[in-house]
């Protein structure tokens, strides 16, 4: 859903922007093959679509959106192309029976749920937060993962440690391979105002974690072009750390702490200070 600079937001918290950097940057994460399946569960005007096309690669695309309108674009837009476009609910899509190989979204952020919606949400996942969707569509997504596969999101970096996430941290640690986070401010996103600060885009793979599992957090990029430098093998330059698993799941609520968060708990949790 990032692309349309018309708009900003709207009632479906989708959010719209011409970012050319994200979407190069999300598409060479997924590392895409030919005769690959893709997921898009909220595909807004088609942004990522149109970039995964430019591959010239032949993917079977399942693009699905609960908008009505957009619905009526993307059938216009692809209409000479074989693209499976539906319109449906994503969150309360229950086919859990056919799995992709690749699933990229950037999903609506605090959508607006009815109150029997967010019951029936918090029924499936009694662990997840129900009133922030990221999660839900993050968690439901994997579910729809073959083995091996992987998705790229971009999302909020609220998940990193609020503890109203801990249930979505630890299904990931216990479950699924992170293999990258990058962080960097919503301002990349010109003109939208959604109330984040810091957005992240993070890649998973669905398999089991080794015993000594680990993933580099970039961040401190200053410009929009800095995503082609990672890109360009330039990984060390935005590289603040790596997280490792072991050290995630020895903190009580799972939380992702990057190496500053890290040193200011160990202080706190130290006899060195003392609280008058």
């Amino acid at each position: 859903m990032v692309e349309r600079k018309k708009r900003n937001t709207n009632n479906f918290q989708e959010f719209f922007t011409n970012c050319e950097h994200i979407l190069n940057y999300m598409v060479s994460l997924l590392d895409l093959a030919e005769g690959d399946s893709l997921l898009e569960p909220c595909s807004g005007q088609g942004a990522f679509i149109d970039k995964i096309l430019e591959l010239k690669l032949k993917i079977n695309i399942d693009a699905f959106d609960l908008n009505i309108e957009n619905i009526k674009f993307l059938n216009s837009k692809y209409n000479d192309k074989e693209i499976n476009i539906k319109h449906l609910d994503f969150l309360l899509h229950s086919n859990l029976n056919k799995q992709y190989d690749r699933i990229i979204a950037n999903p609506p952020y605090g959508a607006y749920q009815s109150k029997d919606k967010r019951n029936h949400l918090k029924s499936v996942y009694p662990d997840l937060y129900a009133k922030e969707t990221y999660g839900i569509f993050l968690i439901h997504s994997l579910r729809m993962l073959k083995k091996d596969g992987r998705l790229v999101f971009i999302i909020p970096d609220t998940y990193l440690n609020l503890h109203m996430h801990k249930g979505l941290r630890e299904r990931i640690i216990n479950n699924y391979t992170i293999e990258s986070i990058t962080l960097f401010p919503s301002k990349f996103f010109p003109g939208v105002n959604f109330g984040y600060a810091g957005l992240s885009i993070i890649s998973i793979v669905n398999k089991t974690p080794p015993s000594k599992c680990s993933f580099p957090v970039f961040n401190n990029l200053k410009s929009k072009l800095d995503f082609y430098e990672i890109l360009k093998n330039s990984k060390e330059k935005f590289c603040i750390g790596k997280l490792n698993y072991s050290e995630i799941k020895n903190n009580s609520s799972y939380a992702f702490l990057l190496p500053t968060e890290k040193l200011i708990t160990e202080l706190l949790n130290s006899n060195l200070i003392t609280v008058g």
